[in-house]
């Protein structure tokens, strides 16, 4: 017999249902829109750091010393 926690998940769209009925009761019909907006923003930022963190450290590169004169600077600076 496989234990509980190897079996693979999968709700069946009854779960659902439930979960969606007894969330509106809890929240509210007009309340929902901005929670799943506000979590899908969440989920957003927080792939993105998870990216951010697979990558390593970001490499600083110092500024290239640049030869060319500025062409706005005053004259009395050339």
């Amino acid at each position: 017999m496989t234990p509980a926690l190897f079996i693979p998940m999968s709700v069946s769209p009854t779960v659902w249902i439930v979960v969606i009925v007894v969330l509106i009761l809890i929240f509210g019909a007009s309340k929902l829109p901005d929670i799943a907006r506000n979590l899908g923003k969440s989920a957003k930022v927080l792939k993105e750091e998870l990216n951010d963190l697979g990558e390593g450290p970001k490499q600083v590169q110092p500024p290239a010393n640049d030869t060319q004169h500025d062409t706005d600077a005053p004259e009395s600076a050339k």
